[in-house]
């Protein structure tokens, strides 16, 4: 390893008196590149996409032949004893394709998520907390504590991994190979870095932990040699945490799937219309809400490097989940529980309650996403209470059944809402601007690869 002496500069306010310990990380085994009058535009053309560059750009206080200055955005400063570390130990290493999950996360709604599992950054301690009525309107805060906080808290999601439990009250939902199918040989297990190893086997901790996940048995199942890939997909920003992701295309087509019945978007749109105010339901991990009896579970088996693995909940990415929600999603709402005399639940079956129809004419969803609407009263305070009445009704069902709610996601009394990529609002329907700017900022196909991309 070079040593050299380096200057090091404080753009702070702060005044920091000690010896300073750096370590330069390596970054897989690119050459270095010396830049010069020549290359230098080349290079910052190029470096423009390729963030880990830009902190070797010259800058007006290099000095010494033209070496580049190396700057640092943040130090931190500790006053406990130095530690020896291993230059040569790469668990260590920064490496170009690889994210690095330390520090705390700052997660923003307009993520792109990629559909998977990943810790919770954020565990409140009751509903209270979680519903954070601090940051909604004054005039909805006492409507939002009365049905969250004071009638239906259970409804309230604490954390990330806080989903419920559907199976309780609508059964237990069943995988099935096809009948004369024979499950694929597991492929060999892609190699992980050790920081994203140990990201991965936090996340399927915390899965076990809830029940959502098992470690495969030991003993012999009829699953011969049989397991899916497990991956770990780093988030849509840089410097956030990953998700677990299993990739189930070799099972797909082997399972017995019910017909896809996708709810039509314009029919959905359309009953919105005529509604003045609108609110939308966020139900957290709503797939894994969702048991799965114990036949079904070996379906399930995926491999990471730590071992072999199960899901005892409907997992994301399985053939048929969407279906088999809308269908659960549309009992939970448009039925109402049978109840007998003592006002306790009638079940017809382990675990499935009598239900006999009763549609909320004011509810709508789309597989998880839910919106509560409303049409105009004479004044706007009429118009909120009944509204908020349509909520309740809403929310107790959801309740009844285990669903659980991200109320922090959630838009409560809105006159303009955001659903399924459009805003709606009164009488009209604009599609979300975002969407368009993407249609025109589309970089045309120019290969084969980009051209099935787009054609899907």
């Amino acid at each position: 390893m070079l040593h050299r002496e380096c200057l090091c500069g404080n753009t702070t306010n702060h005044k920091v008196k000690g010896t300073i310990d750096a370590k330069f990380e390596i970054i897989n085994d690119y050459d270095p590149v010396f830049i010069t009058d020549k290359n230098i535009s080349q290079l910052r053309s190029l470096l423009s996409f390729h963030p880990l560059g830009r902190e070797i750009l010259p800058s007006h206080m290099d000095f010494l032949d033209s070496t580049p200055t190396i700057t640092v955005h943040s130090l931190s400063t500790t006053s406990k004893q130095n530690v020896q570390i291993n230059d040569l130990d790469f668990a260590d290493a920064i490496f170009a394709t690889e994210p690095e999950y330390t520090g705390e996360a700052k997660i923003i709604p307009d993520m792109i998520d990629p559909a998977g599992y990943e810790l919770p950054t954020v565990i409140f301690p009751n509903a209270l907390e979680a519903t954070q009525l601090h940051k909604l309107p004054v005039h909805i805060q006492p409507f939002v504590k009365d049905i969250f906080v004071d009638k239906y808290p259970n409804v309230v999601s604490l954390h990330g991994l806080d989903a419920g439990n559907l199976s309780l009250t609508l059964g237990y939902t069943q995988l099935r190979l096809r009948k004369g199918e024979i499950l694929p040989r597991a492929k060999r297990i892609f190699h992980v870095s050790p920081s994203d190893a140990r990201h991965l086997d936090d996340i399927i901790n915390l899965l076990i932990k809830f029940g959502y996940v098992m470690r495969s048995p030991p003993s012999p199942t009829g699953h011969h040699l049989y397991g899916m890939s497990a991956y770990l997909v780093p988030r849509a920003k840089p410097g956030c945490l990953g998700r677990l992701i299993v990739d189930f295309s070799p099972v797909n087509q082997l399972i017995e799937s019910p017909s896809a019945v996708i709810p039509e978007i314009n029919t959905t749109l359309q009953f919105l219309q005529g509604k003045v105010m609108y609110s939308s339901l966020d139900l957290r991990q709503a797939y894994m809400a969702m048991r799965i009896d114990e036949e079904s579970q070996p379906l399930t088996t995926f491999l990471t490097p730590s071992g072999s693995y199960r899901f005892k909940s409907l997992p994301t990415g399985a053939a048929g989940s969407p279906a088999l929600f809308a269908e659960v999603s549309h009992r939970m709402l448009h039925y109402e529980p049978v109840l007998d005399e003592k006002g306790n639940p009638v079940f017809v079956s382990p675990n499935v309650v009598q239900q006999v129809e009763s549609k909320l004419e004011h509810t709508v969803s789309y597989f998880d996403d839910i919106v509560i609407t409303s049409v105009a009263k004479p004044t706007y305070e009429e118009t909120l209470k009944e509204h908020f009445k349509n909520l309740e009704q809403t929310v107790k069902r959801l309740c009844f059944h285990g669903a659980k709610i991200s109320v922090t996601k959630c838009d409560f009394g809105k006159s303009k809402i955001l659903f399924l990529g459009w805003y709606v609002s009164h009488n009209f329907v604009i599609a979300d601007p975002r969407r368009v700017q993407k249609v025109k900022e589309y970089v045309f196909p120019t290969n084969k690869k980009a051209a099935r991309a787009f054609l899907g």
